[in-house]
């Protein structure tokens, strides 16, 4: 059965990688939404036209309830893979606004979309090793505390702790 498959943030490094990835393996439709900011992203959206032509294309900002909640609402999509966000730690304190809406703001108006219009979407969001520290070495697990240390961790840290609960 084909499912639906949403890759916020799908013009970035993993994004366009797990895109790929998916493609080669499944029969899926994919929808790719991403507010090409990041620094390859406009470069990757070239590959990402060239090479997949049924990949539906979406360039807008998930920090943006109005938009998410109506895709959501119309598309119910099968999974959604949150592999988007400001990345940057130094970018984070220069602009903890932005930060706060690419990282925090797109994931809870995303899992809020989904509760209202699509509860059986399966939604996967990538986190951070910021979350724990600096001081972190080797593997950790869901008992490692959290140390939100830039304005960066915050947003990440908030976000996670949002899909969790």
């Amino acid at each position: 059965m084909k499912k639906k498959i949403v890759i916020i943030g799908g013009c970035g490094f993993i994004g366009l990688n797990v895109l790929n990835y998916l493609i080669k393996k499944t029969n899926h439709s994919f929808f790719v939404i991403d507010n090409l900011k990041g620094a390859s992203s406009k470069k990757n959206l070239i590959l990402l036209k060239k090479n997949y032509k049924n990949v539906k294309f979406i360039k807008k900002d998930v920090s943006n309830f109005k938009f998410i909640s109506k895709f959501i609402k119309k598309n119910r999509p099968d999974f959604i893979l949150g592999l988007h966000g400001q990345v940057a730690v130094t970018k984070s304190i220069k602009n903890p606004v932005y930060d706060l809406h690419s990282n925090f703001l797109s994931i809870f108006y995303t899992l809020e979309s989904i509760r209202l219009y699509s509860p059986q979407t399966f939604f996967l969001s990538l986190s951070s090793n910021k979350v724990y520290g600096s001081k972190t070495k080797g593997l950790v697990n869901e008992n490692f505390p959290l140390q939100f240390t830039s304005p960066y961790a915050c947003s990440k840290g908030a976000a996670d702790q949002y899909v969790l609960d």
